[in-house]
């Protein structure tokens, strides 16, 4: 049924906007214009207050945010749940590894709304609208010497404060320099104070993080240097403590006499001091099941039973030491493992360095403008080498471990190290479309695409550690009722506080697919996302286009028979009108062939799977298949040639056939054995005659091929194929004719993505060479991500479930906090090592 409605025209609306927003909703099929009135015509009834809401909706934008002191995948998780809960944010996704958030949202301006959203979960993180004002940020943070300003410098102008400051005024005053590369150290020798607002710096924020660090450290220190004293001096005993301290023994109470009690209960609060105002801070912002309350709750439980229980306050206090250190541990190995991937990928070039010695910013490079590279630079745009000869580094780019040796004339691709000589380059691309580009952007993209784990083991954690206090909270009740004291079913309990935190889990999950996707670029293999990577771990077949994928892709001519005419203006006819297609075939018969003819007058026509037509001087050529002589009724000589026919034909006339051959590639035939011991089917798609596509497909040792296929076909057969799929279905191509079925794929895999950028946009996983073999190799490291992850998971679980058991059984009563503190940091520490091995397998 068709509804009508009609919506009285605002004057001040723009007619067109409205028109686009209210025919992209679903339910609307055409809008028109009667007289004053919009004629809305839609397959759902809607009310003239649905209309206006639909036409006051702001548009959606998304945003790019960049933030700093965000340590771990867990932290990262929770600050995106707070976002997606905001009214304001429509969907948020906080990208640890590339420390970005992506925001989409109606607002004018969202910038605050994140900020205070962030900050509410992670104090200390400071937001940034791009990323510029994040890495001014960190290499102000790596400046030699920080003070902090009490007043500001207004002297308007450049100086250093190691120098003599000619400005008419004591440095008590705000600086408001607003050079854009300016020395600002302030390595004041009189300890003037003042606080400097430079436009590029922010010296009091750095000064605070730093000094907060420096306490934590000192306090860490000191705490542990306390705690040994105290440690020391309990083991020499009750005894030999009273006559080394003078101290009545009826004022040494529960046990431990009053220095030790201070040294102990001095070291925790040294110790848990950051904790404390992190659980407090969590409680003030409704975070009730943060990581630094539970323990605490288990750490002040323990030393409350250390009074009226069995346990000594060595071991409560212990207990604090042994998670500090642990998480310390752990900041660490997740810190190594961000940067060693982050490494891998490092694609970041600033500046550039032209003939004259003029350093630019590489995005202010233009096309034609000639850069100097040295030795063991990158190359930072897309040219031609002008002077000079080298060889280069391709591994952050192919994958290959052989040096590429280039010389004068010779395309040059961004991202390559100058391994030799010094080259000088003629840029041919702008940065933004320079290959390093698109494949950072590749990369860092990957980062925002979470795996279906991923997205479980955030859900699973927002519920985990609610669920175990429950548990904790049933095994308190269940403990008392069996007669246990109340010391032994607090232990138990405080126990489980410590084992529930999920920090293992959030952690170790992504971070595995961090690796994954870190090691996989190292081969030159570009995977656009974790949720890529485990659906190859499950596949059913591999569809492979045969040109350029199965094939070389690099064709020659192999016969030429002529039915009218010469052989000559045959190939001049054929390359004429091929020298229009970057098809492989027809660069094949261009080669060595092209004449120069004037073709500005010309009319080209590409006919998607049959060829071309050129209507040139007033007469009309077509060359393509048989199926192009077909459809313009043309009898021609039927080619029976083991190859591809290219016909030929002119004013209607068949003139003749050129068959051009493909070249197998080596490695083809191997890669389908490999897949078939995988148990993974295969089939070959091609445009080609049957012939020549069975003998193809025989040579490699594929067992089903199907030939004398238009590219809207090809499609259709992916897509029959995955309307009946068990498992997942790859479509492996060469990017050339193959967008639509790459794209319908559950994972569409492109070959020679340097060259391709249609393969890059469309294409879920980019080989960035034509090596078949690496399909083999992307299937290889998704199967070992999927299995460090199944190890990380089971070895998580059974451990928790251990010490839960050992906690309620009361078996190792005594060890049961120790054990709790290594089911918790111990065992993220050891799991995040474990995905660091993905990084290194080879």
């Amino acid at each position: 049924m068709k509804y009508k409605k009609k919506v009285l025209i605002n004057p001040q609306w723009d007619i067109k906007i409205v028109k686009e927003k209210l025919t992209s909703n679903k339910c609307v099929e055409s809008v028109n214009i009667d007289n004053d009135e919009l004629l809305i015509i839609s397959n759902a009834k809607l009310m003239e207050e649905d209309i206006l809401a639909l036409l006051n909706e702001k548009e959606e934008k998304i945003d790019e945010f960049y933030f700093d002191e965000i340590d771990c995948p867990n932290c990262a998780n929770k600050v995106e749940v707070a976002l997606n809960k905001s009214t304001l944010i429509k969907e948020a996704n906080v990208v640890f590894l590339s420390n970005k958030i992506i925001i989409k949202h109606n607002e004018e301006d969202i910038f605050s709304e994140v900020e205070a959203i962030v900050k509410s979960i992670e104090k200390d993180t400071n937001i940034y609208r791009n990323k510029n004002e994040l890495k001014t940020k960190v290499s102000l943070n790596n400046l030699v010497h920080h003070h902090e300003h009490e007043e500001g410098c207004c002297c308007d102008h450049h100086h250093e404060h190691n120098e003599e400051c000619s400005c008419d005024h004591q440095h008590k005053k705000e600086c408001c320099c607003h050079e854009e590369k300016h020395e600002h150290h302030h390595h004041h020798n009189k300890g003037d104070e003042h606080d400097c607002c430079c436009n590029h710096h922010a010296h009091k924020q750095c000064n605070i993080k730093k000094n907060m660090i420096f306490s934590q450290k000192t306090a860490f220190i000191v705490g542990c240097i306390l705690f040994g004293i105290a440690t020391i001096l309990n083991i020499l005993g009750n005894e030999e403590l009273l006559k080394l301290f003078n101290v009545d023994p009826l004022i040494s109470g529960s046990g431990y006499i009053i220095p030790l009690f201070v040294l102990y209960i001095t070291s925790y609060i040294l110790l848990a001091y950051d904790l404390i105002y992190k659980s407090i801070y969590g409680i003030l912002h409704k975070d009730y099941f943060n990581e630094s309350l539970l323990m605490v709750i288990a750490s002040l439980g323990a030393i409350v039973l250390s009074f009226i229980g069995d346990i000594e306050l060595f071991e409560a206090c212990a207990v604090i030491l042994l998670y500090k250190i642990g998480e310390s541990l752990q900041d660490k190995a997740t810190k190594k493992s961000k940067d060693a991937i982050k490494e891998l990928i490092d694609l970041e070039i600033e500046e550039v360095t032209l003939i004259n010695g003029i350093v630019k910013q590489i995005e202010e490079v233009k096309i034609g403008e000639r850069i100097l590279v040295k030795v063991g630079e990158k190359v930072p745009l897309d040219g031609i080498i002008c002077e000079g000869k080298s060889s280069f580094d391709m591994k952050a780019l192919t994958g290959e471990s052989e040096p590429i040796f280039k010389k004068e004339d010779d395309e040059l691709l961004s991202g390559s190290i100058n391994l030799t000589n010094v080259v000088t380059i003629e840029v041919k691309k702008e940065y933004k479309d320079s290959t390093l580009s698109k494949v950072k952007k590749i990369v860092e993209e990957a980062n925002e695409k979470k795996s279906s784990s991923e997205q479980f083991i955030t859900k699973f954690a927002r519920v985990y550690t609610p669920i175990v206090l429950c548990i904790s909270l049933v095994v308190l009740v269940v403990l008392l009722i069996y007669q246990k004291t109340i010391q032994e079913a607090l232990n138990s309990v405080f126990a489980i506080l410590v084992i529930s935190c999920p920090c293992s889990l959030v952690i170790s999950i992504p971070l595995a697919y961090f690796a994954a996707l870190g090691s996989s670029s190292k081969h030159g293999i570009l995977v656009k996302g974790g949720n890529y990577l485990e659906a190859l771990t499950n596949i059913e077949k591999i569809i492979f286009d045969k040109t350029g994928t199965i094939t070389e892709g690099e064709f020659e001519i192999v016969s030429i028979k002529v039915e009218k005419g010469t052989e000559e203006e045959l190939l001049n006819i054929a390359s004429m009108v091929e020298s229009f297609s970057n098809h492989p075939i027809a660069k094949s018969i261009c080669n060595g062939n092209l004449i120069e003819v004037d073709t500005k007058n010309s009319i080209i026509e590409e006919i998607s799977g049959y060829g071309l037509k050129m209507e040139h001087d007033g007469d009309i050529y077509l060359v393509g298949n048989d199926k192009l002589m077909i459809e313009y009724s043309i009898e021609s000589v039927c080619n029976e040639e083991v190859g591809t026919a290219v016909y030929v034909a002119k004013n209607n006339e068949f003139l003749g056939s050129i068959t051009v051959r493909d070249k197998i590639k080596e490695s083809s035939k191997e890669v389908i054995k490999q897949l078939h011991n995988k148990k993974i089917d295969t089939l070959m798609l091609t445009g080609d005659k049957k012939v020549f596509g069975e003998f193809v497909a025989k040579e490699v040792g594929i067992k089903e091929v199907k030939s004398e296929l238009l590219p809207q076909e090809k499609y259709t057969i992916v897509d029959e194929i995955i309307a009946n799929k068990k498992k997942n279905i790859v479509y492996v191509g060469d990017g050339i004719n193959d967008t639509p079925s790459l794209k319908r794929a559950d994972v569409g895999i492109a070959l020679g993505g340097i060259g391709s950028d249609l393969a890059k946009e469309s294409a879920d996983v980019v080989i960035m060479n034509d090596d078949l073999s690496k399909v083999n190799e992307i299937i290889k490291i998704s199967k070992f991500t999927k299995s460090i992850i199944v190890q990380n998971l089971v070895f998580i679980l059974l451990t928790k479930i251990i010490a839960i058991i050992i906690s309620i059984t009361g078996v190792l009563d005594s060890y049961a906090m120790l054990i709790a503190i290594f089911a918790d940091v111990g065992v993220c520490l050891l799991c995040v090592l474990n995905s660091l091995r993905i990084l290194y397998k080879k």
